[in-house]
C-alpha cells in the first residue's frame, strides 16, 4: 500500500489581535519526517515542546531565559527546518480588508465562514493546486492540532475534500504537539509566516532567512488590500464550479 504524503498544519494571529490571521503547514514523505524528529527532538534539547510565541516572548519552557540565551537557541534549531526535504504552504489573510470585501459577498462568507476558516480552506486548496501542478497523486494525510478551531478546520476540510481539483485520497486527523513533533515545525512556520505577512513587502526577520534562506522551500501567499479582489475573485470562480457539480449552497456546520 502506498504511504500517505504527511501534512502537519498549525495557525497564528488567531489570539492576539494580529491585523492578519495565517495557517501554515509544513509537506514530507513519512522517512523525511522520521529523520527530522530525530534532528529537531537532539536541537531542542532541554525544551520538551516547542511553542514559538513562547520563545519569542520567553514565556513557558523558556521563562527565566535572557535574550541571549533565546537567540543561541534559535539559531540552533531553526537550521533544522531547511535541513530536510520538507516544504512548506503559508496563506494569511488581512482581517479587515476580508471583512470588508465578505460584506459584498455574503454567498461567499456563507462558504468560507469565519476567517480562520477561509484561511484553512485556502491554505490546504493551495497545497493541494500544487500536488496538481506536480503531478503527484498519492494519498495525503492532514494533521491538525486540538484546539479551539478544530470544528471549524473540520467543516473547511470537508468542503474542500468534497471540491477539491485532484482526486488523490485525502484525510484530516488531530493529534497534540506533545505526540506529534511534527506540529512544532508547523507551529514555528505559522508563527514567522505570521510575522512575514503583517508586512508581506518589509524586510524579513533573520528568523525567516533561518528556516527559507534560498526562498525556494516556502510558498507564501498574502491576501490584503493590494490583492483581495483576486480572492474573491477566484472564490467567486470556486463556488460556481461547486454549484455546477452539484453542490447545494450549504456548508454543513456539523462537518
Amino acid at each position: 500500500m502506498q504511504e500517505s504524503l504527511r501534512v502537519f498544519i498549525d495557525e497564528s494571529g488567531v489570539h492576539d489581535n494580529s491585523p492578519v490571521v495565517t495557517v501554515a503547514m509544513y509537506a514530507g514523505q513519512p522517512v523525511d519526517w522520521r529523520l527530522f524528529a530525530q534532528d529537531w527532538n537532539a536541537a531542542k534539547h532541554p525544551i520538551n515542546i516547542i511553542h514559538a510565541v513562547d520563545c519569542a516572548n520567553r514565556t513557558g519552557e523558556f521563562d527565566g531565559w535572557d535574550r541571549d540565551k533565546r537567540n543561541a537557541f534559535a539559531a540552533k534549531l531553526l537550521p533544522v527546518l531547511p535541513r530536510h526535504n520538507l516544504v512548506g504552504v503559508a496563506v494569511g489573510i488581512n482581517l479587515e480588508h476580508f471583512r470588508a470585501a465578505m460584506a459584498a459577498h455574503p454567498e461567499l462568507v456563507d462558504m468560507v465562514g469565519t476567517p480562520y476558516s477561509a484561511c484553512f480552506q485556502w491554505a490546504v486548496q493551495t497545497f493541494l493546486n500544487m500536488m496538481g501542478q506536480y503531478g503527484a497523486d498519492q494519498p495525503v494525510q492532514f494533521f491538525h492540532e486540538h484546539n479551539d478551531y478544530e470544528a471549524e478546520a473540520r467543516v473547511a476540510f470537508k468542503f474542500v475534500q468534497t471540491h477539491r481539483p485532484t482526486k488523490e485520497p485525502i484525510a484530516l486527523s488531530f493529534i497534540s504537539k506533545a505526540d506529534a513533533v511534527e506540529l512544532q515545525a508547523a507551529d514555528v512556520l505559522a508563527y514567522e509566516a505570521n510575522h512575514v505577512l503583517r508586512s508581506p513587502k518589509g524586510a524579513r526577520r533573520p528568523s525567516w532567512d533561518a528556516i527559507d534562506p534560498d526562498r525556494n522551500i516556502i510558498t507564501l501567499k498574502h491576501y490584503g488590500e493590494d490583492n483581495m479582489q483576486i480572492l474573491v475573485s477566484t472564490l467567486l470562480d470556486f463556488r460556481r464550479r461547486a454549484l455546477a457539480a452539484g453542490w447545494d449552497g450549504i456548508v454543513d456546520p456539523n462537518g
